[in-house]
């Protein structure tokens, strides 16, 4: 059985927020990054000295995603390029699309466009997406398909000026620049922007190389977590706060969940 919901969190005070002072132990690893030559291996050996980075509860998208085994998608093609979103990710995004019945799709941060693209095949005709990025030649992908009359495509730097005062979205991926400053502008207009029963999904919550100061999604969540539910996915880089009712965020963050299986032909976890 659910819990009940838990009570209504205080806003996210965005104008408060600062990026942590690293502790003597954090600054002390970064020295030792440094003298490597800033070597990539030696930052991913030295950031799983760091545990506390991640913190969210992790749980399995199945138990948090309606009709997750229910749903099905078609991929035609998957995505390519260096910034592409993981396969497995989109289809946990798309399994969002669909299990939370979202019509007003925004995805902050498009690239080229392999995201809206499959959002936009494995939705039905009433569906919108919009999708925003400061690269003018982003969305590739599905320009001249098709699917290219289902998205909204919009240039420019996120912020609110790019879309009317009444303008809410049932899902919102929010996947742009991963520095600490710009996720926590980019997660103040998505929440500005989500319906009341909407769900906002981040990318990358995962610190693989944290000393190279390119991702700060983990250590933004981690303060917004003080104010609104956020959970992690297990098997993927996504992390969500959900209102939709029933599936709250807040219902799953703080409940107990059961060891995973000994037995690994009994592990249920999604794999990315």
């Amino acid at each position: 059985m659910l819990m009940a919901t838990a009570p209504a969190a205080p806003p996210i005070d965005f104008a408060g927020i600062r990026r942590p002072r690293p502790g003597v132990r954090e600054r002390l690893l970064k020295l030792a990054w440094l003298c490597s030559g800033r070597s990539p291996g030696v930052d991913a050996l030295l950031t799983r000295k760091l545990p506390g980075l991640k913190h969210l509860p992790a749980r399995n998208p199945a138990d948090c995603i309606p009709d997750f085994a229910a749903t099905e998608m078609v991929i035609r093609r998957c995505p390519v390029g260096i910034w592409s979103t993981p396969l497995i990710d989109v289809v946990v995004l798309l399994k969002c699309a669909l299990g939370f019945r979202s019509r007003r799709i925004l995805e902050i941060g498009s690239y080229l466009g392999h995201t809206a693209r499959m959002l936009a095949e494995n939705t039905d005709a009433e569906t919108r997406i919009t999708t925003l990025d400061e690269f003018p030649g982003h969305g590739a992908a599905y320009r001249g398909t098709p699917v290219a009359q289902k998205i909204d495509r919009r240039i420019g730097k996120v912020s609110l000026e790019h879309f009317q005062p009444d303008e809410k979205y049932d899902l919102i991926f929010v996947d742009a620049d991963h520095r600490f400053e710009s996720v926590v502008n980019d997660t103040r207009v998505a929440m500005s922007l989500l319906a009341e029963n909407g769900v906002l999904v981040w990318h990358d919550y995962q610190q693989e190389n944290h000393f190279h100061g390119l991702n700060g999604v983990p250590e933004a969540l981690k303060i917004f977590s003080r104010s609104i539910p956020i959970i992690s996915l297990e098997g993927t880089y996504l992390a969500v706060h959900s209102r939709f009712p029933g599936w709250e965020t807040a219902r799953f963050a703080d409940r107990k969940m059961p060891p995973a299986p000994a037995d690994p032909w009994g592990n249920q976890s999604l794999r990315g």
